[in-house]
């Protein structure tokens, strides 16, 4: 389905399997069962590992056929194909809500929430389901991976559930409006996100 620079993703039926061409970035045992308590089906978690000659190479997760990946959303072609109304987008950002709240209140952190890792259901556009849950923080594993999109620029290292929402706030702004809250040309910052970011400067 997809290769990247940690691994190389496969699918068969309901099934994903994802190859890590690196063992020693695969995911631990311990943290597949912290992961665990994470019940909602919006969030693919790993399952299991995938072993090779005994040894596991990657792990299986859940996979969501028929979705498209939240970025697209962002597009008012998109939106018009697809008969996309604000109340539609309204829902479907109260529905990541809810999930967001849910993994915070169960200990754990998205930190790269970003717009490629939430899929949204073809059947039902309010449907979200969050991906790459293998790179999420919980109690005993630290994340370190943010994409410089949706890090908030103002405490860029440090992750709490405060700089979750702060990633949430930025895909809401994509969804609603089309554009990233410090996109866009400025006179005096340019297209520099971060340096806008850091002065307060947003599109509004």
């Amino acid at each position: 389905i997809a290769s990247g620079g940690q691994a190389d993703v496969y699918g068969h039926n309901d099934v994903i399997v994802k190859i890590m061409h690196d063992q020693s970035l695969l995911i631990k045992k311990e943290k597949i069962k912290e992961l665990s308590v994470l019940t909602t089906s919006e969030v693919v978690k790993p399952i299991e590992y995938v072993f090779e000659h005994n040894k596991p190479i990657g792990f299986t997760t859940k996979r969501i056929v028929g979705s498209y990946v939240l970025t697209e959303l962002t597009s008012n072609t998109f939106w018009q194909k697809h008969n996309i109304t604000a109340d539609i987008i309204k829902q479907l950002c109260e529905n990541m809500q809810k999930v967001i709240q849910f993994v915070h209140d169960n200990n754990c952190l998205i930190v790269d929430n970003n717009e490629f890792n939430c899929l949204i259901s073809k059947l039902n556009l309010k449907q979200p389901f969050f991906i790459d849950v293998d790179s999420w923080q919980t109690k005993s594993f630290p994340a370190d991976a943010i994409m410089d999109t949706i890090r908030d620029w103002h405490s860029p290292n440090t992750f709490t559930r405060l700089s979750d929402w702060y990633s949430f706030g930025v895909l809401m702004c994509r969804l609603f409006i089309g554009i990233h809250p410090y996109k866009g040309n400025h006179t005096k910052y340019g297209k520099d996100i971060k340096e806008r970011a850091l002065a307060n400067v947003s599109i509004f």
